[in-house]
Order: C-alpha cells, then sequence, then structure tokens
C-alpha cells in the first residue's frame, strides 16, 4: 500500500468491504496488510488504517501488517540466489517462512493447449524462441535454466526431461521447508506458506495447479507433505554424501487434528542404491495427543562404499492400528549427477550473477544436457499391476507392487483434467508387496480409458478396468 499515491478514503472503503465479506470464511486464519511492502514514503498510513479495520470488524483473527515482517521471511536465496536448497535453507530460520519455492513447467496436455505441437519438439529454447519466453514467468532463458541446478536428476534434453525434473525439484523444494517447520512446530516454528497454489497465466510457474486447473506432480508432493497426520524426516543434505560419513536424520510424527493419533504404528527403512537395507526400524503402540509433535527416532548410520549410495533412499510411514495408512514419503538422497565442471560453473552464478544472456545460456542449457546418467532411473527394476473400478461419479485405482524391490515415484498417468475430476493421491512410493488404493471423482460420462500407471523403476502399463 503507497498511501501518497492512494486516497485514504478508498483504502478505507476497499478494506472494510473486504473484511465484512470474507469474515465468516472459515478456512480465514488471518489478516495480512500485504506483500513484501518496502519503506517507501507512507507505507504505514495505509497499513496502519487496514490494521485499525481489520481488528474493527474481525477482533477474532490477528492482523499482520505485511509478509515478511514481524518473526516471517521470504527465502529467495533459493532460485533467485541459486543457492543450494538444503543449506540455504537451514541457513533462514524463522517462526514462519511466508513464501518459497521453485517453479516449474506445466503438464505437456496444458502446454498443447498454449503453444503448438512442433514447438515441443523445439529444445532448449533460444533466444529467439519468443513463444516459449512469452509463457516464462520473467519472459527470459533465465527462468528454466535457474530451475535446472535444483532439478539435475539427469540429462535435461528435451521438453519431457524439463517437465519431470523441474515439478519433481518444485516439489522437494515445498517438502524441505515445509518439514524444517513442522519439525520445530511449538518451539522454534509456527508454519509455513509455499509460493503458488495456482495461476493467473498459463505457462512456467511456481504454481503447482496451472492456470487451466491441471495439477502437476509437485502439487501431490505439497499435499503428502501437508497431510494433518504425517509421519516425515529432516536431515541435513540431500547430495553430496560420501563414503563412510554418518547419515543422519531425525523422524517426527504431527498430529495436526482434534482427535488424538493412537496406537498407531510406524516404519523407516534406508535403502542403498541397490535395495540392500542399510538400516530399519518399525514402531508400535504410537499415541500423540490433539495438535501434536512427537520427535520419534533419530538415524545415524555410516554409508558405504560410493557405488552403493548413488542414489541412497530412505522411506517412511503410518499406520494405523488396523494397519491402514495414514502417510507415507520416500526421500532420495545423491540422485543428482553434477560434475565438479557443473558444480563450479553453478557456484559461479548465484545471486546478481544468476542471470543467463546470450552465449552464456547456451552454455548452461549444454551442462545440464550432457549431465552424464539418471541414477533414479537406474535403480533395480521391479512390477507393478493395476486395476480400475469407476462408478458414475467416481471409483478406485487399485496398485500393487508385486516385485522383489521398492517401486520409486508411481505416477499415474492419463487421468482426465476436467474441472469435475479429481485424483487423491499420485507420485508415490510401495514397498514390495504393499497395495494402494488411489480414490478418484470424475463427472459423469467422462471416460477412464487408456490411463497407465508406471514409475522410475517400473515399466509403464495401462490400468485394467474391473
Amino acid at each position: 500500500m503507497d498511501a501518497p499515491y492512494t486516497d485514504l478514503s478508498v483504502i478505507d472503503t476497499q478494506v472494510t468491504q473486504t473484511v465484512k465479506r470474507l469474515r465468516n470464511h472459515p478456512s480465514l486464519i488471518m489478516w495480512g496488510g500485504g506483500n513484501e511492502n518496502g519503506p517507501h514514503g507512507g507505507a504505514d498510513e495505509g497499513l496502519f488504517l487496514a490494521g485499525r479495520r481489520c481488528r474493527q470488524f474481525d477482533p477474532s483473527r490477528p492482523f499482520h501488517r505485511t509478509d515478511p515482517w514481524g518473526g516471517s521471511v521470504h527465502n529467495w536465496n533459493v532460485y533467485h540466489g541459486g543457492e543450494p536448497l538444503d543449506a540455504s535453507t537451514r541457513a533462514m530460520p524463522s517462526v514462519m517462512v511466508g513464501e518459497y519455492g521453485i517453479p516449474s513447467m506445466t503438464n505437456r496436455s496444458s502446454i498443447l493447449k498454449y503453444m503448438p505441437e512442433e514447438a515441443l519438439g523445439e529444445f532448449p529454447p533460444t533466444e529467439e524462441s519468443r513463444g516459449w519466453k512469452a509463457h516464462f514467468h520473467q519472459f527470459s532463458l533465465k527462468d528454466p535454466i535457474k530451475v535446472m541446478r535444483y532439478g539435475a536428476y539427469g540429462p535435461i534434453r528435451n521438453w519431457d526431461d524439463y517437465i519431470a525434473y523441474s515439478q519433481t525439484s518444485q516439489g522437494e523444494s515445498i517438502r524441505y521447508t515445509a518439514e524444517m517447520q513442522r519439525a520445530g512446530a511449538g518451539e522454534t516454528a509456527s508454519g509455513f506458506w509455499y509460493y503458488k497454489f495456482t495461476d493467473l497465466f498459463p505457462g512456467h510457474s511456481w504454481a503447482v495447479v496451472d492456470y487451466y486447473g491441471t495439477p502437476k506432480l509437485s502439487y501431490y508432493r505439497a499435499m503428502q507433505t501437508s497431510r494433518p497426520q504425517s509421519v516425515f524426516a529432516f536431515y541435513e543434505k540431500m547430495n553430496g554424501w560420501h563414503a563412510g560419513e554418518t547419515f543422519t536424520a531425525s523422524l517426527h510424527i504431527a498430529n495436526d487434528t482434534l482427535e488424538p493419533l493412537q496406537q498407531a504404528k510406524a516404519r523407516a527403512v534406508l535403502y542403498d542404491s541397490r535395495f540392500k537395507k542399510l538400516w530399519s526400524q518399525e514402531y508400535d503402540g504410537i499415541t500423540i495427543e490433539a495438535n501434536r509433535l512427537t520427535a520419534l527416532d533419530s538415524i545415524s548410520v555410516k554409508l558405504p562404499a560410493a557405488s552403493e549410495i548413488e542414489p541412497f533412499l530412505l522411506a517412511v510411514s503410518l499406520h494405523a492400528q488396523q494397519g491402514k495408512l495414514i502417510a507415507g514419503q520416500w526421500y532420495w538422497f545423491n540422485a543428482q549427477p553434477k560434475t565438479e565442471e557443473l558444480l563450479a560453473f553453478e557456484q559461479a552464478h548465484t545471486h546478481n550473477d544468476n542471470e543467463y544472456p546470450g552465449e552464456l545460456a547456451v552454455q548452461a542449457f549444454e551442462r545440464y544436457a550432457n549431465l552424464p546418467s539418471s541414477p533414479m532411473r537406474q535403480l533395480p527394476l521391479t512390477q507393478l499391476i493395476g486395476t480400475m473400478e469407476q462408478q458414475e461419479t467416481g471409483g478406485t485405482i487399485k496398485v500393487r507392487n508385486i516385485g522383489p524391490y521398492p517401486a520409486i515415484r508411481v505416477i499415474i498417468e492419463g487421468f482426465p483434467e476436467d474441472w469435475d475430476c479429481y485424483l487423491a493421491d499420485n507420485d508415490f512410493g510401495l514397498y514390495p508387496g504393499e497395495e494402494r488404493v488411489i480414490g478418484f471423482e470424475a463427472g459423469s460420462g467422462q471416460s477412464m480409458a487408456g490411463l497407465t500407471l508406471g514409475g522410475w523403476n517400473t515399466a509403464r502399463i495401462t490400468l485394467a478396468q474391473s
């Protein structure tokens, strides 16, 4: 709010009408006077006025004059600054992380709504790719390049690679900060807001649900991370673990509901790159009061040879007393095969140097295209089976891992994207022998033919209808 350029009576009218219109919504938790308000002259008059009207017409909720301010931060050292996701996040502790995240590309189906199909054959984009640049959030080649340093899970040589890896990195960025905050809930932290949920224009952005209402893979990661009852791990770093080093992580269970969690069970397994168990533990009889967090355990494991930890994985799951899955997470480490040359290139381009004009953009795309491998796609193969049962307006998808190894990043593709369609979960892991039932909603007449199911270490199959 810049009061010298806005009549205070206009602000008064707008705030009064807005508060009276929205104050009875049950999802409203607080009022905010603005976003990243600078120190420009006159801002306080508008903010003070907004605060007085919020307190006057809705005294039941707090007023936060602007964000960041008063115990909240926005972390843009990640992405804009080019700093490592894990180290930069841990270096910025705050009661509230009010804005953070990494952008990603929309799904292929959405791209075809704003770009011609032949454009999907043009990768990497160049300075002459005006159509692509018009749908990047800052209208520049630096947008995808700045994302790739966080999504280098393998060679990025086409738009499909970039879609998958950018959405993966977006989900990981949301999860890491969220779980840092949840691990400190009630003591050092109170919450998080990732940026952002949905979009005002079609294209590359921070949204997890795009302009057309289509969820990205990062939407499901954000949903899994934010389950009211959840088990999760927090750890020092994602990459750069070495043979002989001691891997450490803390395990937590959150119960952010109004009811106690009683006699639950939990499981945690640390796997090497061939799915040999490096450590595992099961926990029974877990009881947590309403609106409480508990520290479940600490992991401390000496890592084996380098060939056995490129990558390595941690799985955690929480089950009700009767065995039903409540929540689960799969984490991967050393999953980005960056060379020393690429790491040096990234370290040379941070903050004000995290810009890629002209020939520098060409160099950046070449470096990520020439990554040596895709570690997560070279894990031992397992096998999935799946069936779908559809009723008039919904149904279930049943997935089972019948192979000898965990199934990593199990993804359902081809689900309808209309406004009346909803898939309850996606992009998850399965232990050997584990079965998952995923509910869905779909408008009458929606065809489910052609839905496929696959993972990063499984073949893709077509779902059979039962």
